[in-house]
């Protein structure tokens, strides 16, 4: 959410609603609070692939486009298996990962930008190092 008021506390530190982590995947939310809050969406989407064996993507698809509203949330998830699935339902998310293997994704819009080359590198990596940073405070909680 871009323009937010000043002072305006976000979901994101709201742990099962705008973060969760567990052994099997590690979430991140970002919209509009009152609805991730209501939904309990980070730890939803971890219970969804808990309890019905879906993929991380299915379970991303099933929170984003079926539970939720259009314009409501997008979200940063990795698995166990080092998936990473990065959806909203906004038009618009500020988003990048790395895989194991290297390929590197940037995106605002939603569609995704692969990057193959060397371009904006040391931007992607000073944003995957803050991601990195998060998932290890997020493993910190909940060991």
């Amino acid at each position: 959410m871009t323009n937010k008021r000043y002072g305006r506390v976000g979901d994101v530190p709201i742990i099962g609603s705008g973060t969760y982590a567990d052994e099997q995947v590690a979430v991140s939310a970002t919209g509009w609070w009152e609805r991730i809050i209501l939904n309990v969406s980070a730890h939803r989407l971890a219970s969804h692939i808990r309890y019905t064996g879906a993929s991380l993507q299915e379970s991303m698809n099933h929170l984003v486009y079926e539970i939720l509203n259009e314009g409501e949330a997008g979200f940063i998830a990795v698995d166990r298996q080092g998936n990473i699935s990065m959806e909203t339902n906004t038009g618009s998310m500020f988003r990048a990962s790395q895989s194991e293997g290297g390929e590197k994704t940037v995106a605002i819009w939603k569609w995704n930008r692969r990057l193959s080359s060397n371009r904006n590198t040391n931007l992607i990596e000073s944003f995957l190092k803050s991601i990195a940073q998060l998932l290890h405070v997020y493993a910190y909680i909940i060991a």
